[in-house]
């Protein structure tokens, strides 16, 4: 079984007034930038799941964008940050997670709105 990461497309726009009012479409706001395989067993608790996959790509050895080729792949895309952040997505298993600042939180594409991603990044000290 594959996941996939996206990662906002300009993370700079949630300081800013152009930040879009809603996730209607994902290819609208995110950028895919992984596909990776889960691997043979990867258990069932969905939030150890979550939480290995958000640990791998906050390690510089580990990351796959953090490698040259995943630098220019990110640059192509014109994502400016390799680690993932609060408001980004892990995709697995026809389910959407959306990083939050403690735990991963479901939801429909629909659902991701500009101010549930503020909201996580003020809980952060980031804005």
């Amino acid at each position: 079984m594959n996941y996939y990461i996206y990662y906002w497309k300009d993370i700079d726009h949630i300081h800013g007034d152009l930040a879009p009012e809603t996730t209607k479409e994902l290819d609208r706001d995110y950028v895919e930038v992984s596909k990776e395989a889960l691997g043979p067993r990867p258990g069932k608790d969905i939030e150890k799941i979550l939480e290995t996959i958000y640990m791998k790509y906050n390690n510089p050895e580990m990351n796959p964008l953090a490698t040259p080729e995943g630098q220019e792949k990110l640059k192509t895309l014109g994502i400016g940050h390799t680690s993932m952040s609060v408001g980004d997505i892990i995709q697995f298993a026809g389910v959407t997670y959306i990083v939050s600042i403690v735990r991963f939180k479901e939801v429909k594409l629909d659902e991701i709105t500009q101010e549930q991603v503020l909201e996580a990044q003020r809980m952060m000290g980031g804005i």
